[in-house]
């Protein structure tokens, strides 16, 4: 988390990792992705891209391979106000690995950007995401 502004953690995002269930795994739930981007809105950010970085990894090809699927998608926002503006915001909802879904280590949104954003958002941001999630622990 140290190359992010500030990381909202247990924010249930998505679906999680589903090991018993037929549940799409780690599925953005919707509710709470719109949620956040109507709190974006309202201070005047827009969504450009949603980029998804991540991959499948092989970990042991000698014992049979066991692949592990990482996900990691990113929100990039711009301000949206009539006026050209080169500040950029991006937030990214950061999944489990499997060590920490063994921990029971909840998921986190962690975003990045101009100060003034980080601060005017954090509180904002927050009792949005405790509407569904009133566990949420704001760290920097």
């Amino acid at each position: 988390d140290v190359c992010w502004d500030v990381a909202w953690r247990k924010t249930k995002m998505t679906s999680g990792p589903q090991m018993i269930t037929q549940d799409r795994k780690w599925f953005p739930i919707q509710k709470h992705v719109v949620a956040l981007l109507d709190c974006f809105a309202k201070h005047s950010w827009s969504p450009d891209a949603c980029m998804n970085f991540g991959g499948i990894f092989d970990t042991s090809p000698e014992r049979g391979h066991v692949w592990l699927e990482y996900n990691w998608p990113v929100l990039l926002l711009h301000k949206s106000d009539p006026a050209y503006t080169s500040e950029h915001f991006v937030l990214s909802i950061k999944g489990e690995t499997v060590l920490q879904v063994l921990d029971r280590q909840p998921q986190k949104l962690v975003a990045t950007g101009p100060q003034s954003t980080i601060e005017v958002l954090t509180g904002s941001l927050t009792e949005r995401l405790r509407e569904f999630a009133p566990e949420v622990q704001v760290g920097f």
